[in-house]
């Protein structure tokens, strides 16, 4: 750690960088810096091949702290960015850079595909790590020692942490933020970047509400979003028609033929991705949970839950990480 019990994140960009992981790690640490005056406090750098701007895949440029060659410094957090490519094997000066910077490491990790880079240093051997499902099975086939969690959003194991990419890069670091400084600081970056939830990493990338949002015509969305929003309240045929100022009949079917699903169907999914979001966000009972998630009671609920994921309530509870504690401030 720094003097002054600073963190020093250090971010590798490879050519062709993708801009939004370096960004949201800039962003979301300086916001955290700014939100508690508890140590660490994250100093954040950008390492790249060349002390030169870098071009990204979306065109913008991203001017690096200093260049592979020049960084003496070492991370108490490394982070490698994804990029485009992920077939070329990386130049064997960046695979022993990052080798000795993870010797001296606290905790290392890789957004998106930059986990190809992690696997070509040997760092994910025997480890459980997450990438995007589009380049799972390439990295199975590269690194077949790496255990690939193809459905999650962020996996931490031990010192190392992956993510999917995308928007699951804020979600990873709100995690890292909360095991260094609480809940509560999490929760409040949370609302500042008006995030939906904190998603647990046991997440799938394809999230039920989004693979259902198949319907093209706005009365049927209003009432998707009218169910996400109620799991409690009346929801129905009779009130979702109304809502969608249709008559029953028509509703029914009108909504089956948009979502390829009966209104009691989707209404269930709904119930049971909140139920899983209570338990990966919450200590409640299953018969709390039951209630919350509008369910007429436990045994609904438990049979619902079976329905939808082929599995047990206290299953899918026991694959969940054990939440962090919050941190000892006296």
């Amino acid at each position: 750690m720094r003097k002054g019990a600073d963190m020093l994140v250090v971010i590798y960009a490879p050519p062709d960088a993708r801009a939004m992981g370096p960004v949201a790690v800039f962003e979301l640490l300086a916001a955290a810096n700014t939100l508690t005056t508890a140590n660490p406090r994250y100093e954040v750098r950008l390492v790249t091949d060349r002390a030169e701007p870098l071009p990204t895949t979306s065109g913008a440029r991203l001017m690096p702290d200093m260049a592979i060659g020049d960084c003496t410094m070492q991370a108490d957090m490394l982070i490698v960015a994804a990029g485009r490519d992920q077939a070329t094997a990386p130049d064997p000066a960046v695979v022993e850079w990052l080798r000795g910077q993870v010797r001296g490491a606290q905790r290392y990790g890789s957004i998106g595909n930059g986990a190809f880079y992690l696997g070509a240093a040997g760092l994910l051997d025997g480890k459980r790590v997450a990438v995007h499902q589009e380049h799972a099975d390439a990295l199975v086939a590269r690194f077949p020692a790496a255990l690939v969690e193809r459905d999650s959003i962020y996996v931490r194991d031990d010192g190392l942490f992956s993510c999917a990419g995308g928007m699951a890069t804020a979600d990873l670091l709100l995690a890292l933020i909360e095991e260094d400084h609480g809940r509560e600081v999490a929760l409040r970056l949370a609302r500042r970047f008006v995030m939906f939830m904190k998603r647990s990493g046991g997440q799938a990338q394809v999230s039920n509400l989004l693979s259902t949002q198949t319907a093209t015509r706005d009365p049927i969305q209003r009432v998707q979003q009218h169910i996400y929003d109620n799991p409690t309240g009346d929801l129905s045929v009779a009130a979702l028609a109304a809502v969608a100022a249709m008559s029953p009949r028509n509703f029914t079917r009108v909504f089956r033929q948009q979502t390829g699903l009966r209104p009691t169907d989707f209404i269930e999914r709904g119930r049971v991705n909140f139920a899983k979001h209570l338990m990966e966000e919450s200590a409640y009972s299953p018969q709390q949970i039951a209630r919350l998630a509008g369910f007429s009671g436990s045994e609904a609920a438990r049979r619902a839950f079976r329905r939808q994921t082929g599995e047990t309530m206290n299953d899918y509870r026991a694959t969940l990480p054990p939440r962090a504690p919050e941190p000892n401030r006296g």
